[in-house]
Formats: C-alpha cells, structure tokens, sequence
C-alpha cells in the first residue's frame, strides 16, 4: 500500500512538472507573438490630439498657409474659426464658419454654432424651397446664403435633406432653403423662388 501511494505521489508530481513546463512553453510563444506583432503595427493616431507628436512634424510654412487670411474654402474649414488650434468638426448652418465640436450643437438635425443657438431657437423658421440637389445650385444658393449673412446679418438656412423614393428603392437628395418668418420675402426676393 505505500508503495502505491508513493508511485501516485510520484506519478502526481511528474504530470505538475509536465503541466508547469507546458504553460511556461507556450506563455513564451504567446508573449514572442505579442511583442512581435507590436512591432510589426502601426500606432494608432488621433489627429484631434493636441499633444500628438505628428503635429510638431507639420511644417511651419504648411501651418501658416493654412491660417493665412488667403484661404481657400478647405483650408478655412480645417480650424475652428473661434479656435485656431482646433480642428473643426462642422459648419453652422447660420453662419457658415468652420467650427470645433464645443462650438457646435445640433438642433432638429442642423447644426448650429452655440453663439447663434439664441438667434434659431427665437424664431420660427419657415422651408421656403426643397429642389433637387444640383452641384452648381447648391453652390450658387450657399454663394447667396453667406452674402446674406456677411453684408447683411441675415440669416438663411441652406440645407442638404434626404428622401427616399419608394418606387425607385433609390435614395434622392434634396436641397432646402429655410428663412425667418419676418425674411420671407427678402429671401424668395434674393433666391427667385
């Protein structure tokens, strides 16, 4: 009897050392893979980071280009218009400035620079137009839109809306114009609606 307990004391510790090495084995695998693979992947970056070292890589003549006062319409809605070291993360649809996501909020699917939440929330805002989504319309309506709002503080809402059409099982872009209740006519005047 004790030596069969001894042959399985023995046989109990020869399967724990087995067990041991097996585990220390392939955790070396394990960990030469990881450290491997570290190696072999590509940081990830958040461009949004001010303390990324990627931004002290950009030139300066590229910086300064970028906020020069001759901008083209990229390169003025890459930074916050309120915050210059800030990218932006959208354009009011008031105003039409580039603005960073603390200076934007959305109200009933617009986006509104927080400095002129006031000036949409206190008014009833009326669709004019919805027309077709054209390049060269869009870019003429948005044209007037700014002109409005730059020589004369009034405020249009140029705005992109979907609509799918049933029948065609296709997606269709639309674009709407929205004014203050008081611009009304003005507006129709400006866009020849």
């Amino acid at each position: 009897m004790d030596n069969l307990v001894l042959i399985l004391l023995i046989t109990v510790i020869v399967l724990l050392v087995m067990f041991i090495g097996l585990l220390a084995f392939f955790g070396h695998r394990f960990l030469k893979l990881k450290e491997q693979n570290k190696v072999e992947e590509k940081p990830v970056v958040n461009l949004n980071d001010a303390s990324h070292e990627k931004k002290e890589s950009i030139s300066p003549k590229l910086l300064s280009a970028l906020r020069s006062n001759d901008k083209t319409e990229f390169q003025s809605s890459v930074y916050c218009v309120d915050h210059p070291d800030v990218f932006s993360h959208g354009k009011c649809a008031i105003s039409y400035d580039a603005l960073c996501e603390n200076c934007l909020t959305k109200q009933e699917n617009i986006l509104i620079g927080r400095k002129y939440l006031d000036l949409f929330l206190d008014n009833d805002w009326v669709e004019l137009q919805m027309v077709k989504d054209e390049k060269e319309l869009r870019r003429s309506y948005i044209n007037i839109k700014k002109r409005l709002w730059e020589q004369e503080d009034l405020p249009v809402i140029v705005q992109g809306h979907f609509k799918i059409n049933i029948q065609d099982d296709k997606v269709e872009q639309y674009i709407v114009i929205l004014s203050r209740q008081e611009d009304i006519a003005r507006v129709r005047d400006e866009f020849s609606i």
